[in-house]
């Protein structure tokens, strides 16, 4: 099978041979044919800070590694991103049919290219100690980048004598706002 971009021109040429001879040569005929299957290429670029891969259907994107493929032309591919441990998908640019949603169908019309984004997640946990509560309920996840906001509240007769952070302090006890990286 040849398979020529858009640009290319596919020549074929076939010469016969002949091993007898043949005095009668009104019937010696041959025939040649060629397939020619346009393609273009589709290729999945990975972005973020977060981690995640890319598969199609039908198949031939693997991208963790193969992140680029031919197809004939006018088909329809199905991208369907997963993201890794501690990453989140954010979504599809690059393709107007693709959105932040799953999966992305693609219609192979030309030679497109498609930006998957990742980002990286953090799940934060509360050890919370006697006469007082923390909300909300954790453990939560949190995308890169993004605020949880928790509410400290002592018991009654209690006060917030300090905040730690991985075991480092990081709030005047009297404070209410603190950021921690």
């Amino acid at each position: 099978i040849v398979v020529p971009t858009v640009a290319e021109t596919v020549t074929n040429t076939a010469t016969i041979t002949s091993v007898s001879a043949d005095p009668d040569t009104t019937d010696n005929t041959a025939s040649a044919s060629t397939s020619v299957t346009q393609q273009y290429t589709l290729t999945i670029i990975k972005d973020g800070l977060g981690t995640g891969s890319v598969s199609s259907m039908p198949t031939g994107i693997d991208c963790g590694t193969d992140c680029s493929e031919g197809y004939d032309i006018n088909s329809l591919v199905t991208l369907t991103a997963v993201a890794d441990a501690n990453s989140a998908f954010m979504g599809w640019t690059g393709e107007t049919s693709c959105t932040d949603s799953q999966p992305c169908s693609v219609k192979v019309d030309q030679t497109k290219t498609i930006t998957a984004s990742f980002t990286k997640t953090y799940t934060v946990t509360v050890n919370q100690t006697a006469n007082g509560t923390i909300t909300p309920a954790l453990p939560e996840t949190v995308l890169h980048g993004a605020g949880l906001t928790l509410t400290v509240t002592a018991d009654t007769g209690y006060y917030v004598a300090d905040l730690l952070v991985n075991g480092v302090s990081v709030v005047d006890p009297m404070s209410n706002n603190f950021e921690a990286e």
